[in-house]
């Protein structure tokens, strides 16, 4: 064999061999990808239990009353409506995916499950009515996209490792019960609050969007049911806020917290670290430690204590049984009485910044307008009981 023969063998088996290593991996993947189209829950059976779906579509409006199950690396594609009626239920599991682009609805005794890393991705539009239920598990998580919503009425439940994610211009409408049962939720939309959220077991909720509450947010209820809210947003409460035990609510620099109802901390803590305003009530029986600006216009009571390394100002009533230290700046405004709640005023204040008294006014000139009147009416029917009676006295004299 001479040297050319040779060296063209060496080259075909070169060839061959590269041609064998380009070829061999379209041979070894798996059969091709099957998308399907369901009509009804019967097509959409039949195509989860081909068991070769990798997407299946809605096609139309249809009700399911049994459970449906996606499989590993699945999406389902909701075009159209799906109503999910009593015992009715979509549980999604091992990184499985439902796409929303259409409406789910879930009456009494329907339910979304979402586990193991799977991911339901709204759209469209979810609404929950009474009775029905979405539980976001561990890995699991619901995502809001922009311009799209969510209406509870029902029962949201967040659980350990499981998230909620709203995107910027979302919007989630709550009527019913959320439970963040250590589990997150991460806010960068809307929420409406005017029902119940209940935030414990390690659970968090961080804003950097708004929340308008007008109903009841819990954080923590006993000392082992911690909760933590950070707020980076708008938070805007004209119903109820109470701060339990060692948990804690955190307003982060610009964000706000406006109280136009009642914000009660229990032996919580609150750190303020931007700006709040009162024209409501606040009850504080844990710690408050300020950095930012506390504005108040409304009744605010202190039993615990606050730390205060920021600005205080006071329009209103400021009643102080606990202690009120730090090295900020308290401004006691026009029309403002910061006192003690009882009558010696038994509060403690430990400032070594600034106390400011601007404009003080006498007595009567700090009671609000309709007091004043009440005073004022109060004396005027005095006069007149003791005139009737200084008459009568004076007609039995005559007689």
């Amino acid at each position: 064999m001479n040297k050319s023969k040779f060296i063209q063998r060496i080259l075909l088996l070169l060839l061959t061999l590269i041609l064998i290593l380009t070829l061999l991996p379209g041979f070894m993947q798996a059969a091709p990808a099957v998308n399907y189209y369901a009509a009804n829950q019967q097509d959409l059976i039949a195509a989860l239990n081909a068991g070769d779906a990798v997407k299946i579509t809605t096609a139309s409006y249809f009700t399911i009353t049994g459970n449906i199950t996606i499989p590993n690396d699945c999406t389902l594609e909701i075009k159209h409506t799906i109503i999910l009626n009593d015992g009715g239920s979509i549980t999604i599991n091992n990184s499985s995916r439902v796409a929303n682009g259409g409406m789910i609805l879930i009456n009494d005794g329907g339910s979304i499950v979402i586990n193991d890393g799977s991911r339901v991705t709204n759209g469209g539009t979810i609404d929950i009515n009474i009775g029905g239920n979405i539980f976001v598990g561990r890995g699991g998580n619901l995502t809001i996209n922009n311009g799209r919503w969510v209406t509870n009425g029902g029962t949201i439940t967040v659980n350990s490792g499981g998230s909620i994610s709203t995107n910027y211009g979302s919007r989630v409408t709550n009527g019913g019960t959320i439970v963040i049962n250590s589990g997150r939720i991460d806010n960068n939309g809307r929420i409406d609050n005017n029902g119940t959220i209940t935030n414990n077991n390690s659970g968090s909720v961080s804003n950097g969007g708004s929340i308008n509450n007008s109903g009841t947010i819990i954080n923590g209820d006993t000392n082992d049911n911690i909760g933590a809210i950070s707020n980076g947003g708008t938070i805007d409460n004209s119903g109820t806020i109470v701060n339990h035990c060692v948990s804690d609510i955190t307003n982060r620099g610009g964000g706000t917290i406006m109280n136009g109802g009642r914000l009660i901390t229990k032996g919580g803590q609150i750190f303020n670290n931007g700006t709040v305003t009162n024209d409501g009530h606040i009850f504080n029986s844990g710690t408050i430690n300020s950095s930012g600006t506390i504005n108040s216009s409304g009744m605010f009571v202190n039993y615990g204590k606050i730390n205060n390394s920021g600005n205080i100002g006071n329009d209103r009533i400021f009643m102080n049984n606990g202690t009120v230290a730090g090295n900020g700046t308290i401004f006691n405004n026009d029309y403002g009485i910061f006192t003690g709640n009882s009558p010696e005023g038994s509060g403690d204040i430990y400032n070594t910044g600034t106390f400011t008294v601007t404009d003080k006014k006498t007595f009567f000139e700090r009671l609000p307008i309709i007091s004043l009147l009440k005073i004022i009416g109060g004396l005027l029917l005095a006069a007149v009981v003791i005139a009737a009676i200084f008459i009568l006295f004076r007609i039995k004299i005559v007689e």
